[in-house]
């Protein structure tokens, strides 16, 4: 790689690392004494970086399995209602639509993080954006650990 192409990579990088955006929206306080989540799947992208800092912050994880009991009683005109099943206090939803890599080898992208009070299915924070993954894991422990 000559000078020049030197030159255009690092203005290049420079301008990846940049123009990472993080909008944070906080709407309730988290239950300091409910550490428990449910998560998504898999740990590809945000979703294994994500529950890392969950698990290194005291969190128990649960499995999102996506299923759904059904209630209902034997009568001449049954209803049913269906009502997702979750053991935790607070479920974790995570979007993520890598674009690129950032020079610290992990994935860049739009992002939007929400987590979910499942009593009252308020919505506690959302974080969202365009950024580097380890970029978007610091926030989300930053916002975690100002709770």
């Amino acid at each position: 790689m000559n000078k020049k192409q030197k030159a255009v990579f690092l203005i290049g990088a420079a301008i990846l690392l940049s123009c990472g955006t993080h909008n944070l929206r906080t709407y309730k306080p988290l239950v300091k004494s409910e550490h428990s989540i449910t998560v998504p799947a898999g740990g590809l992208y945000l979703n294994g970086g994500l529950k890392d800092v969950l698990i290194k912050n005291g969190w128990k994880l649960f499995i999102d399995t996506d299923t759904m009991g059904l209630e209902g009683d034997k009568e001449p005109s049954v209803k049913l209602t269906g009502k997702r099943k979750i053991k935790s206090k607070y479920q974790l939803f995570v979007y993520f639509n890598k674009r690129d890599v950032c020079l610290d080898n992990t994935a860049f992208g739009r992002y939007d993080i929400s987590i979910i009070d499942n009593d009252n299915e308020e919505e506690v924070m959302t974080l969202s954006g365009v950024g580097c993954e380890s970029e978007i894991v610091k926030h989300f422990e930053k916002w975690l650990n100002n709770k």
